[in-house]
């Protein structure tokens, strides 16, 4: 069986793929993938299943070495790669040789960085979904030693590439009115596409506290409010007035007031914001957010007919026994007259 062992490893790495369906009414967290659309851009390079899990690695990457030859690629946040001490490019496939050591580099833009196998990766499914939810304690984090082995050995020697997205620089996030917003005064309301907001260095897989510029926002809407549902994007108003955008691994049900929620089409945006990044909101309707979501859908099943062949620079091809550069062989003499 081919795959990656873990070499080294932060212990924040987890396996992830698009969460769990229909089980939050248990009290199950849906979880998945911070950025669906690395995800899926993954799955595209390697021609893997919607369902295939990748290893999410949060601002910081590992080592690893190859176990049989095993084929790859990263996307996600810009993180440096190397096979070998020799850099790679993200957003393409590669095929590691047995033994051959991959290290990945902490994130130069963005936050988190996905390590996708052929075929995925090959981990427990429980109900439903290969996700690790750490506080429930649902899957098994990788930890050094461990052998993430690859459901496919499918290998080419031909490299397939994306070109990297736009919304790594986008600091702009839409929001919608949820079902407590009137909660809150019209000032604390209007403070939301006013003023500009910083990320926090207070973030997980559960959440992401923010700073407003405008000062904090008034919690007393949720002193006598009784816990209800939840969902990922929904703006939460702690008591010390600070906003907290609820993400993946959010539970099911919470008490603070929400004042707002993230529409589903910005999630992605707003995960792969680094910590101290400023952007602004801006307020949309529930008509606009369904168009942003299907838009979002079509940019995503795009990306099963976007990889192309890489065009390889002659500088980085260091031993040339080992790639095809003719089709065929030829006597030479074919036009010579006899």
């Amino acid at each position: 069986m081919s795959g990656i062992e873990v070499m080294m490893l932060t212990s924040e790495a987890t396996v992830q793929d698009k969460g769990r369906q229909g089980y939050q009414r248990f009290g199950v967290s849906g979880g998945g993938a911070m950025d669906s659309y690395a995800l899926v851009e993954g799955q595209a390079l390697l021609g893997n299943s919607e369902d295939a899990a990748a290893l999410e690695l949060p601002a910081v990457g590992g080592t690893f070495r190859s176990v049989g030859s095993t084929t790859l690629a990263l996307t996600g946040a810009e993180m440096d790669l190397f096979v070998n001490g020799v850099p790679r490019p993200m957003r393409t496939t590669m095929t590691l040789s047995d033994q051959d050591e991959l290290r990945i580099g902490t994130a130069r833009k963005g936050v988190y960085g996905y390590l996708h196998l052929s075929g995925g990766i090959a981990s427990e499914v429980v109900l439903g979904s290969r996700s690790v939810h750490s506080p429930s304690g649902i899957g098994k984090i990788p930890k050094e030693g461990d052998l993430l082995a690859a459901l496919s050995d499918w290998s080419s020697h031909r490299e397939m590439t994306l070109p990297e997205p736009r919304y790594f620089s986008v600091r702009e996030v839409r929001i919608m009115e949820g079902p407590q917003s009137h909660l809150f005064s019209a000032s604390d309301r209007y403070k939301l596409v006013e003023a500009e907001f910083t990320v926090l260095p207070t973030r997980n897989r559960m959440g992401i506290r923010l700073e407003c510029s405008n000062g904090k926002i008034s919690a007393a809407a949720g002193l006598t409010l009784a816990s209800d549902a939840v969902v990922a994007g929904d703006m939460q108003v702690a008591g010390d007035g600070v906003v907290a955008v609820l993400t993946a691994d959010c539970q099911p049900t919470g008490g603070y007031p929400r004042i707002a929620t993230v529409i589903s089409a910005d999630l992605h945006i707003l995960a792969q914001m680094p910590t101290g990044a400023k952007f602004r909101m801006k307020s949309v309707d529930l008509p606009e957010a369904v168009a942003a979501l299907a838009e979002f859908r079509s940019s995503v099943r795009a990306l099963a007919t976007a990889p192309v062949p890489r065009v390889r620079n002659l500088g980085e091809m260091k031993n040339l026994l080992e790639y095809s550069l003719v089709s065929g062989v030829v006597r030479g003499d074919e036009t010579d007259e006899d």
